[in-house]
């Protein structure tokens, strides 16, 4: 029995709002809907064009297309449904059309029903609080305001910023039980009223969307003012989606710069702050920033008159909207989406790996009707699987769009696999989940077929499966994580015709291959108890004279020889004799094959790097597979020795996007690295766009020969062009070898005890690691003398990183 950790967390429902920035109607009606919207204000607009507006970069420069843009949005808001302002502006970016949806389908007419609408409404949450709080008169005054604006043209804004209820009739009562239950305070908005709300603690309609919910942003911000023109929807939708992200956003309008500079100053000054600590002195200041609509002339003279103040280091002016679109490098600041969590609890299940089952009860919000719309709000389900001792499936391929994957339930719900986890909508409050799990194998087999691949088990992955499995999971393989240990068995497994080691032959080698005293003794039992071997009595047969291997649980007064195949009696009267008998340990099982176990310690020893090696910080998850036979769509068949779903995990955080990683690994021979298994990871970097490809090797890289180097770096080279579509490399390569393979030690602690060369290449704070692209470009200026990749031009020729048809079959030179 396996355990399996279940954290459950819920949050509203995340929808994303699509729209053409210019259209000032529908991005109100947003801003309306949104407001009657449990957790409302965190639902991204998605801004839609047909190409990039000219404006959108203030320098000009246009890093991405239209697509990638919206397709960026997308990705760091990983929207639950999709919402069009016009019907078919969704169309063509991959999302699954059953999760699009349009105004309309969002908000209820009490006299209509609610069940094909979407979202939880503020309805109950109205209802749940006055109960609780309001309904009984206070002492202290709520600070709950209604805001209006004194001009309409300010309209937007108010709705943007405060909240503002639906025009139509049908839902008036939003507005009606909201004055009704927190009797707010009624603002009509002017440049006056706005700062008085500034210095003031002010909650409004948007923000008691949000009661009953923890916002966790997780990293510390530094204020800002956000300057813009509230008759400019852009700059509004820009507003909404920079709150967001950020909690410390003031809006400023542009229409009231002049009556607000005395407050923005003062704003600034206040915010400034010097820290002095041992690691160095660190600076809290207020930024001004710059819409988009602003024209760069008039911005200098704006912030000279009305913002900037005489403390010359509190001063800060940013002219850019931060990217929230674009893939950003993990070695600067960039914006984070928070996580919503209105509750949460964690659940330890036994699973039976023949049969594995896990059934766990979903969370609700206590103030939600006991029934209503089929989508109400989400669950997010985080599995974790402690030390990997199954090989349980618990990471698939990220895809919030459109995915065929996992299939757990018998019911095809919604699933989503994000980076949040697991996202389900759960209908029913007393209706349990029951999933079905799969193992990485069966996964991988899965997501074959939804690519049109056919993937049977191969004899090498087959040993490689048995490896781990009998060692008792990838925990298990740091007890063969050792050369002479390694090589030791694979000695024992070459012999001709008895595969055993005496007793304390055994023994004293293994003391030899491993260093550690205090491991000798701990993998040593664990190689007895988990059988990798086995404990016998060979026996000299008295008749033939050759000596036989007898488990314990076979011994007997009469036994047959092995050899001769005659009766002979047991040494009853001299058993210590070691000329008669000797006790003897057998490698069994997959440990018993030759040729290092057909390739199946090397390729054990890379599934354990990965899934507990290159770890920082942060623990990363994989679902493995051993190796398989594959035939692609185009026919071609070929072979690959390991694969994972590589996900790095951030404590309290959104995770990374899954990386798919196929691998090849190799012994001892030397040379092994050959043309056709280069040609076999590029196929497969092209079938399977943006792959890891790993070449593992438990030699040292002293022992690597110049064809193989120059191979592996010519594919390197190719896998370094940048593709634009996907905006990363094509396919990162990476070298492993035997410091790498037989590492007893966190990475990064490895590769500084190795020697200047490493801790160079690994000392910066900056450097992660445990980000495979991260270690692709490390291992390749390590191995493959390649120049570091951000020193490489984004655009080179495809001639000069096209690699050859045919590759140097030389080792020399």
């Amino acid at each position: 029995m396996n355990n399996i950790r279940v954290d459950i967390r819920l949050r509203p429902i995340r929808f994303g709002f699509m729209v053409r920035p210019d259209d000032q109607e529908k991005i109100l009606e947003i801003f309306r809907i949104n407001t009657c919207l449990w957790g409302g204000i965190f639902n991204p607009i998605i801004p839609f064009f047909q190409d990039v507006p000219s404006w959108w970069e203030r320098f000009g420069y246009h890093f991405e297309d239209a697509k990638q843009i919206i397709n960026g949005y997308m990705d760091f808001f990983e929207p639950d449904f999709l919402v069009e302002a016009e019907k078919g502006i969704a169309d063509g970016f991959g999302y699954d059309p059953n999760r699009v949806i349009q105004l309309t389908d969002i908000l209820a007419d009490p006299e209509k029903g609610s069940w094909d609408k979407h979202g939880l409404s503020v309805h109950d949450l109205y209802s749940e609080l006055y109960k609780e709080e309001f309904r009984f008169e206070s002492r202290r005054k709520h600070n709950i305001v209604h805001v209006e604006a004194r001009d309409n043209i300010f309209d937007g804004f108010v709705a943007a910023h405060f909240g503002s209820f639906p025009v139509q009739e049908e839902f008036a009562y939003f507005e009606h039980n909201y004055k009704s239950v927190f009797d707010p305070k009624h603002i009509t908005l002017d440049a006056s009223t706005l700062q008085e709300l500034y210095e003031s603690r002010w909650t409004s309609a948007l923000g008691m969307g949000c009661a009953k919910l923890r916002i966790n942003h997780h990293h510390r911000q530094d204020f800002a003012l956000f300057i813009l023109d509230v008759e400019e929807s852009k700059d509004l939708v820009d507003l909404w989606n920079l709150r967001a992200v950020s909690q410390n956003v003031v809006p400023i309008p542009l229409q009231w710069i002049e009556e607000l500079s005395p407050f923005c100053k003062k704003f600034i000054l206040d915010n400034y702050r010097l820290v002095r600590r041992d690691s160095g002195n660190v600076i809290y200041r207020a930024t001004s920033m710059f819409s988009r609509s602003i024209p760069d002339n008039k911005i200098e003279e704006i912030y000279k008159n009305y913002l900037h103040v005489d403390k010359e280091r509190a001063n800060i002016l940013q002219v850019w909207y931060p990217p929230i679109w674009r893939k950003s490098s993990e070695k600067v600041f960039s914006p984070k989406r928070p996580t919503l969590e209105a509750d949460e609890k964690s659940v330890d299940i036994q699973i039976d790996e023949d049969n594995p089952e896990i059934r766990f009860d979903p969370l609700f919000p206590e103030f939600a009707s006991e029934y209503g719309n089929k989508f109400r709000l989400a669950n997010v389900i985080r599995l974790e699987n402690w030390g990997n001792a199954s090989q349980i499936a618990t990471v698939f391929p990220w895809d919030y769009k459109n995915p065929s994957l996992p299939t757990f339930q018998i019911i095809r719900n919604l699933l989503l696999p994000t980076t949040e986890g697991f996202t389900i909508f759960p209908e029913y409050e007393n209706f349990s989940e029951v999933w079905y799990l799969v193992d990485g194998t069966t996964a991988f087999n899965q997501w074959f077929n939804e690519n049109q691949v056919s993937a049977t088990l191969s004899d090498a992955g087959r040993a490689t499966q048995q490896i781990i499995q009998t060692l008792g999971g990838i925990i298990g393989i740091h007890a063969i994580a050792h050369k002479g240990l390694i090589e030791l068995l694979n000695k024992i497994a070459n012999r001709p015709v008895t595969k055993t080691s005496r007793y304390q032959t055994f023994r004293k080698r293994i003391d030899c291959a491993i260093t550690n005293e205090v491991a000798k003794k701990r993998i040593f039992e664990a190689l007895v108890e988990c059988k990798a071997v086995e404990l016998g009595l060979e026996l000299k047969c008295h008749k033939c004279g050759d000596w036989s291997w007898y488990p314990v649980n076979q011994l007997d007064y009469s036994l047959t020889c092995s050899l001769c195949l005659k009766p002979f009696n047991f040494p009853v009267t001299d058993p210590e004799n070691n000329k008669r008998s000797r006790w003897a340990y057998r490698v069994i099982g997959p440990f018993a094959l030759p040729d290092y176990a057909r390739g199946g310690y090397a390729a054990a020893l890379a599934i354990r790097f990965f899934a507990s090696i290159v770890n920082e910080i942060d623990r990363a998850a994989v679902t493995w597979s051993p190796g398989q036979n594959l035939e692609l769509p185009t026919g071609e068949k070929m072979e690959t020795d390991f694969m994972l779903w590589y996900q790095r995990k951030q404590f309290l955080r959104t995770d990374h996007p899954t990386e798919m990683v196929f691998g090849e690994a190799k012994s001892f021979a030397k040379s092994a690295f050959k043309k056709d298994d280069v040609n076999k990871m590029q196929l497969l970097a092209k079938t399977f766009p943006g792959s890891i490809l790993v070449f593992a090797t438990m030699r040292e890289v002293e022992n690597l020969t110049r064809g193989e180097i120059n191979r592996i770096k010519k594919l390197a080279e190719w896998g370094r062009e940048y593709d634009r579509e996907r905006q990363q490399s094509r396919a990162p390569v990476i070298l492993l070898t035997h410091t790498e393979l037989f590492a007893t030690d966190r990475f990064r602690s490895v590769w500084r005890k190795k020697g200047e060369k490493y801790e160079t290449l690994i000392k910066p704070g900056s450097v992660r690691s445990d980000n495979l692209r991260v270690l692709a470009d490390l291992t390749q200026q390590l191995y493959l003398e390649m120049p570091p990749y951000n020193s490489v031009p984004i655009q080179q020729s495809h001639q000069q990183n096209q690699l050859p048809s045919t590759a140097s079959t030389q080792d020399g030179s």
